[in-house]
């Protein structure tokens, strides 16, 4: 469960954008190399190895606007083009060395998330 992967102490990278145009703007994939290098400097310094826990950005306006544009992934429901996006951008991360077996997938457009963050937020406004 989400909650339970961020207690346990992790680097956890701010939402990655989850656009179709990454190759071409990897500046927003910060997010993603600063957490993966923010992680391998603890592990270093505390011999323990901390949860991957990477945060997708697949909701919004612009993903709804793409996803009617898109020809690529003819057929692909809303999810499985989100989905398949994030499948290409692991498959760039271990075309260039990054290790991607035992990550975590948080992603802001899947029910275990938006219930977690609504019941935070019902939380707070209580």
């Amino acid at each position: 469960m989400f909650a339970e992967r961020i207690e346990t102490g992790a680097i956890v990278s701010a939402p990655n954008q989850n656009h179709e145009n990454f190759a071409q703007r990897t500046e927003r994939l910060i997010p993603f190399f600063g957490a993966v290098t923010l992680s391998k400097l603890v592990a270093l310094q505390s011999g323990q190895t901390l949860p991957q826990i990477d945060m997708w950005n697949s909701f919004g306006h612009q993903m709804d606007v793409a996803y009617k544009a898109q020809t690529r992934f003819d057929g692909a429901s809303r999810e499985e083009y989100a989905s398949q996006l994030i499948d290409e951008k692991y498959r760039y991360f271990d075309s260039i060395g990054i290790n991607t077996a035992n990550r975590h997938i948080v992603r802001d457009d899947d029910l275990e998330t938006m219930t977690w963050i609504q019941s935070k937020l019902q939380l707070l406004y209580n």
